[in-house]
């Protein structure tokens, strides 16, 4: 049997209280001399939404936290590094070479 494209309809369905405060995405399919009617409450799908987004912003700043602290981390050891380097320096005293060995 080939698939056929069916057109997806968004509204509040019925006259029953709990179905009539609620969106629903649905799709009416023939089916003989009847009506298929498929469906899904989209409360359900907006509350996923609402959790993927919170998930992913707590993943950004999640990430930008670790970020900064490990850019911190590492300009206080490449500091240290630096000044240990520019203190032996300073202890050797002023290193001059001669003119002919750097040309």
């Amino acid at each position: 049997m080939p698939l056929r494209v069916t057109q997806f309809r968004i509204a509040r369905l019925g006259s029953d209280e709990l179905w009539s405060a609620r969106e629903t995405g649905y799709a009416l399919h023939p089916l003989g001399d009847y009506w298929l009617l498929t469906g899904r409450n989209l409360d359900l799908i907006a509350a996923e939404e609402r959790a993927i987004e919170r998930a992913l912003a707590v993943a950004v700043f999640l990430s930008l936290a670790l970020g900064v602290f490990g850019g911190l981390v590492l300009t206080r050891y490449v500091g240290r590094r630096l000044d240990g380097i520019a203190k032996a320096i300073e202890a050797a005293g002023e290193v001059t070479f001669p003119a002919a060995s750097i040309w």
